[in-house]
């Protein structure tokens, strides 16, 4: 009797341990055609689309692929580059035209409604012209990517870099202007040195960016002092308009004198 228990037993345990083999080999089986697929589905990640309106940047190791500028760049087309972690793909935008707003030389910024007699310089910005004069701008600077590696390696921030410059350039060439002239005829020459310098400042950090154009979208004194410039700016309007006509009275008035003067 203790005989057979023990041959009942062995053959217990190879019944049971018949399913698991089964299930084991029937997994490496599935494993031995699902490896080719997944490793070559990993390959095929490598492959990249760019769009017409882009560049690719390849960076491999945390550094430029082929080890030169011009090899890390893929132009737009379809290209083949290693999967991650191999290679990282930035792209860059290098026809579009971005749009920055510039308003820290501004009141928009302040966080009370309300005018104070003064302005704090904590809660809102300004700008000294050359006369002395406080005056507020708010502008809208437009720009493209000339230099794909530069904007996205060389500068963490690259769009930082541009405000500030902007906004360095903007003082500079404020402290130079007197105010009548920046209120009036002479805004547009303003905005181009504005650009020249902005520009000159971006190309020696070297942060890849060309400057298209900068609009000032408001430009005026503070709101404390508004009410007192502008009867200030009207006053002298008035003043240049009777300078005008008696200028223009004596064009008539003198010759038709002289003329009766000849007569007699």
């Amino acid at each position: 009797v203790a005989a057979g228990e023990v041959v009942f037993s062995k053959q217990t345990t190879t019944t049971a341990s018949a399913p698991v083999l089964s299930s084991f080999e029937g997994a490496l089986g599935y494993l031995r055609w699902m490896l080719p697929v997944l490793l070559g589905g990993y390959l095929l990640s490598g492959l990249i689309v760019v769009d017409s309106d882009e560049v690719a940047v390849v960076m491999r190791f945390g550094k430029l692929s082929g080890g030169t500028v011009a090899t890390a760049q893929k132009q737009p087309g379809v290209h083949y580059t290693l999967p991650r972690p191999f290679d990282e793909v930035l792209r860059v935008k290098v026809k579009k035209v971005y749009e920055i707003e510039i308003g820290d030389l501004h009141s928009r910024g302040r966080t009370s409604p309300w005018a104070s007699e003064t302005i704090d310089p904590t809660e809102e910005g300004y700008v000294l012209t050359g006369d002395r004069n406080v005056v507020q701008l708010d502008m809208m600077a437009r720009y493209l990517i000339s230099d794909p590696v530069a904007f996205a390696l060389r500068q963490s921030e690259p769009e930082e870099v541009l405000r500030s410059t902007i906004m360095a350039a903007t003082v500079r060439t404020m402290g130079e202007v007197e105010v009548d002239s920046v209120l009036s005829e002479g805004r547009a020459a303003f905005i181009v040195k504005v650009v020249q310098r902005a520009q000159q400042r971006l190309d020696r950090a070297g942060v890849g960016i060309d400057l298209v154009s900068i609009e000032v979208t408001d430009l005026a004194p503070p709101v404390q002092v508004k009410e007192d410039f502008d009867q200030v700016q009207a006053a002298f309007i008035d003043m240049q308009t009777q300078v005008t006509e008696a200028k223009r009275t004596r064009e008539l008035e003198i010759p038709q004198a002289q003329s009766e003067r000849n007569q007699d």
